[in-house]
């Protein structure tokens, strides 16, 4: 299950009531959040954007709703592709934006150690130690006519125990250490993958002896922030 499906479909089913007709999903890959239109790298660039790519695929250029579940990590300007996407929104739309919280996902490492396209980090409040930081809150409220209608961090079935001592400082690994430690992880994930439960427990085992995170989300939880938008003219 995707980051959009547990989203959407199993924690916070509600935010559903954000999604009207015509939709789009951005990052839809596989899953596609129900109700919208799919909107992946094959069908344009989510960096920006445009009509023409929109008449191309035969999609509207206006939407009640725009959806973005872990794109906007991995765009090369959060502000301008943020803005490319709130101008498809429609008056009194909606641009609903997910995005990895720095803390529960990236667990205060940089650059990520669970993903190396990740080239931003996200928070909703607050300071951060980290080069790349991004406040969400803020980077919404720049978007012109634009109320910020909900905000929040989900971090459903999420064992907080393993982030308690992240919160305070930047951290750094060694090149050894974090080479042991991800090798450990792919020998554990080849072997464990089909044996949920176990693939769970051996793979907060090596945490635990690396000094490393694991990705919770692999094992169904949420690590996330998002926020919904409203255009309000």
């Amino acid at each position: 299950m995707n980051e959009s499906d547990k989203t959407f479909n199993k924690f916070h089913p509600y935010l559903k009531k954000y999604i009207n007709s015509p939709a789009l999903d951005i990052g839809s890959g596989s899953s596609c959040v129900n109700g919208c239109l799919p909107f992946d790298v094959e069908h344009g660039d989510a960096n920006k954007l445009t009509d023409k790519n929109f008449q191309e695929l035969g999609y509207p250029t206006k939407y009640s709703t725009i959806v973005a579940c872990h794109v906007l990590e991995h765009m090369f300007d959060p502000y301008i592709s943020l803005l490319s996407w709130w101008e498809c929104v429609s008056k009194d739309g909606y641009l609903i934006v997910i995005v990895p919280d720095e803390v529960l996902y990236e667990q205060l490492y940089w650059p990520s150690i669970f993903s190396d396209d990740h080239k931003f980090s996200f928070r909703l409040t607050g300071s951060s130690p980290l080069e790349r930081s991004i406040n969400l809150s803020e980077l919404a409220a720049k978007l012109p006519d634009s109320e910020i209608v909900y905000s929040e961090t989900h971090d459903d079935k999420y064992d907080l125990s393993f982030i308690n001592f992240v919160k305070s400082s930047k951290r750094t690994h060694s090149t050894f250490k974090f080479f042991y430690w991800k090798v450990l992880r792919k020998i554990i994930k080849s072997i464990l993958f089909f044996h949920p439960k176990v693939f769970f427990y051996a793979d907060k085992f090596s945490s635990r002896i690396s000094g490393y995170g694991f990705d919770q989300t692999r094992h169904g939880a949420l690590a996330q922030n998002c926020v919904v938008i409203k255009k309000i003219n």
